[in-house]
């Protein structure tokens, strides 16, 4: 169903550049990204999903990202702008003393249940910090959260290219907009990634069990568990001489 919405964005034109882009667009798409992040945690456990779905979601969880950087690099920064004209200008009158999208603090239904069965909710979130409210459309950003989704970009295509798909990236990224480079969520990204490159096991699992990092950033990092814990072994066996009980060879 989240393919079917973006690709109704697509068929009004929501593409960036010299297309459509406004902030109600990237809210959308941002919602739909960690939407799919958090199924991609939360239904690891089950043996059906990981086989048959897991590498679809990750694709649309993929192509949302791609779209947002789209936004993102709109020339005419429309991607904070509620409704843009032509000219990238605000559109509607008084659009700032209006609500716009969710008109509640809380997300409607029952808290989702984590995986240590913790319930999760942002009743206790500012709402004029917070993302999801009626007050979003007031912050400078209109709601928006362009360092996180560039972070889990960045998250996501680790292994693209042998890490050299996070570089570019990364290069272009500090370039065009330096101040989204240097926060805090595109920097935890990148240390990370080089965690992960440098085979740092020990400082990869330290970010991932800190209380610092991000749930969305933890549920992608989930995906390379099993990869870091395979080098883990790796280094510990060839460090402690590891050796197999029937031949004496060495594991590694």
């Amino acid at each position: 169903r989240s393919r079917m919405i973006r690709k109704d964005f697509i068929l009004q034109n929501f593409v960036g550049g010299d297309g459509q882009c406004d902030a109600r667009a990237v809210r959308c798409h941002e919602r739909i990204a960690r939407w799919h992040a958090m199924c991609e945690h939360q239904l690891s456990h089950i043996p059906d999903f990981v086989k048959m779905q897991s590498q679809q979601n990750i694709q649309e969880l993929g192509q949302t990202l791609k779209t947002l950087n789209l936004y993102y690099d709109d020339v005419l920064g429309r991607s904070t702008v509620e409704v843009a004209n032509e000219q990238g200008k605000e559109d509607r009158k008084l659009a700032i003393n209006k609500d716009h999208g969710c008109k509640y603090n809380i997300v409607m239904g029952p808290p989702p249940v984590d995986y240590d069965q913790k319930h999760l909710a942002n009743t206790d979130v500012d709402a004029t910090k917070g993302i999801i409210g009626p007050h979003a459309v007031n912050s400078p950003s209109r709601g928006t959260a362009e360092a996180e989704m560039r972070g889990l970009y960045i998250l996501l295509t680790m292994n693209i290219d042998g890490g050299m798909e996070v570089l570019k990236y990364a290069a272009g990224l500090s370039v065009s907009k330096p101040e989204i480079y240097k926060s805090e969520e595109v920097q935890l990204a990148l240390m990370i990634y080089k965690a992960k490159q440098s085979f740092n096991y020990a400082k990869f699992f330290s970010l991932l069990r800190a209380p610092s990092t991000p749930y969305l950033y933890s549920c992608v990092m989930f995906k390379y568990v099993e990869q870091m814990r395979k080098i883990a072994m790796r280094i510990m066996a060839k460090s402690f001489g590891a050796r197999r009980k029937d031949t004496g060879e060495a594991l590694y």
